[in-house]
């Protein structure tokens, strides 16, 4: 008791209460401070944006669509319509981006399968577009992922496997066709 009758003494704030007018308006400036404060904090945090799927150009030719999707894209065949096996092959090289290649097969007049290679995909962004895989199994420099859609992904591991792994083919097959 004795400590806080000579703080009163040194400072006569604690002897005296502010008015509620002033304790008011303290409040309300303390308020204004910190609303301040966190809408600077919130607008200097960095916000994640949806990326865009770079398979999305190519929903168009994903398998079951007809072969005459293709004529959307410079696909160079291999060969086409052998009357014997009724089979086609095409081989799209996109000018940039994160596909290299994407190899088409086609049958009987049907697009079956898509094999792409891939130059900047990584696990993290295949679960962004796909969610997470129905599959995974991770050996000591490779990956293979897998969903029951008949999307497959094989992938290189340097280190640990995790979300930054690169994933080097994905192949998409009609459903009728999966191992």
């Amino acid at each position: 008791m004795a400590v806080v009758r000579s703080l009163q003494h040194l400072n006569p704030l604690l002897s005296h209460r502010l008015p509620v007018s002033a304790a008011l308006v303290a409040g309300i400036i303390l308020f204004i401070l910190v609303a301040v404060g966190v809408s600077f904090a919130a607008s200097a945090t960095p916000v994640i944006s949806q990326s865009t799927s770079p398979f999305a150009a190519y929903a168009t030719i994903m398998p079951g669509q007809p072969l005459s999707a293709l004529e959307a894209f410079n696909c160079g065949a291999a060969f086409a319509n052998n009357t014997a096996m009724s089979v086609f092959y095409c081989m799209i090289r996109p000018k940039d981006g994160p596909i290299s290649s994407i190899s088409v097969n086609g049958e009987k007049g049907k697009i079956e399968s898509l094999t792409i290679r891939t130059s900047d995909v990584r696990v993290g962004d295949l679960i962004e577009y796909w969610g997470h895989p129905d599959l995974t199994r991770v050996f000591q420099r490779s990956f293979t992922l897998a969903w029951d859609e008949g999307i497959y992904v094989i992938g290189s591991v340097q280190g640990r496997f995790n979300y930054w792994s690169h994933a080097n083919y994905v192949l998409v097959m009609a459903l009728e066709h999966r191992p």
